[in-house]
């Protein structure tokens, strides 16, 4: 995914895949890669989905632990480190916010208290914690669904609709599907999919053509 964009990727990490030293591989790999960011969550293994019920987060002073690990890692790479956090609702937005300056200090670059559920609480977030701040919109989850400009107006740096795309996709097979078996042909579909040139050009085929044909007949770029 890295090589196929020209984008900073942000890689999700989750819990770190265990220790501090299992954080510490992971983050020198990323390096390697070329990720632009990490982000590393204190939920107990396994993990949940932030908006789902009956999260558990590990002790701040784990967690706080790895995002140091991961800091010491990095080195002199470049590498954003996001400190989340899920501690709300098992434990409280007063928790979230401590945890939150809590990995601040450990050395996040970024904090990111999942699933607040008022603009309130993400007013609280705001003045609280003394770090950069980002946020979750998850479609029909526990945050209130804001626009960008609502979010930037809070005084978050930046905010994820990490779901969006997914959902979307997900309407547009179901709808897809029930379409050919109750009609036996996709016929009537074409309003609301790519066209066969448009999904090949949107994937680079013409350039694969172009380099192919070039070195058939021996030509330089």
């Amino acid at each position: 995914m890295i090589a196929a964009v020209d984008l900073p990727v942000i890689v999700d990490g989750d819990t770190g895949h265990g220790g501090v030293l299992n954080v510490q591989r992971m983050v020198r790999e990323l390096v390697a890669m070329g990720a632009a960011g990490v982000i590393l969550e204190d939920q107990v293994w396994p993990k949940r989905c932030g908006h789902m019920a009956d999260k558990q987060v590990v002790s701040l002073e784990e967690h706080a632990a790895k995002i140091t690990a991961a800091r010491e890692a990095i080195g002199d790479a470049r590498l954003m480190i996001v400190g989340r956090t899920d501690a709300i609702a098992p434990l409280g937005l007063d928790e979230a916010i401590r945890r939150g300056n809590a990995y601040a200090r450990a050395g996040a670059d970024l904090v990111f208290v999942e699933a607040p559920e008022t603009v309130e609480d993400m007013k609280r977030i705001v003045a609280e914690i003394d770090a950069p701040l980002t946020l979750n919109m998850i479609d029909g989850g526990k945050t209130p669904r804001l626009s960008l400009e609502q979010v930037h107006e809070l005084g978050f740096v930046s905010v994820g609709y990490v779901l969006t795309a997914l959902f979307s996709a997900t309407a547009a097979m179901a709808r897809a599907f029930q379409h050919l078996r109750e009609q036996g042909t996709s016929e009537g579909l074409d309003d609301s999919m790519v066209g066969f040139d448009e999904f090949t050009s949107l994937v680079g085929l013409q350039e694969c053509y172009e380099t192919d044909r070039r070195f058939r007949k021996g030509e330089k770029a």
